[in-house]
């Protein structure tokens, strides 16, 4: 599942959300866009507060959805 589809569904702010993760509203925005790829790190935060509902490959397959790799 996407990130935004997940924020969405939660009826969560990506604001509140980049507070909770550990992250700047911006990083978190770019996550949501498909601008950036988390860290490790954060990847691993985000399948842990999402339940694994978003996982790693969602960021991956966001790119090529955008044209983007």
């Amino acid at each position: 599942m996407k990130l935004e589809k997940y924020l969405l569904m939660k009826k969560k702010r990506v604001s509140d959300f980049a507070r909770e993760i550990g992250v700047i509203h911006c990083v978190a925005l770019r996550w949501v866009r498909g601008k950036a790829i988390p860290r490790k790190r954060y990847m691993q935060k985000i399948m842990q507060m999402t339940c694994g509902k978003v996982n790693p490959i969602d960021f991956y397959e966001q790119g090529k959805e955008t044209g983007k790799q």
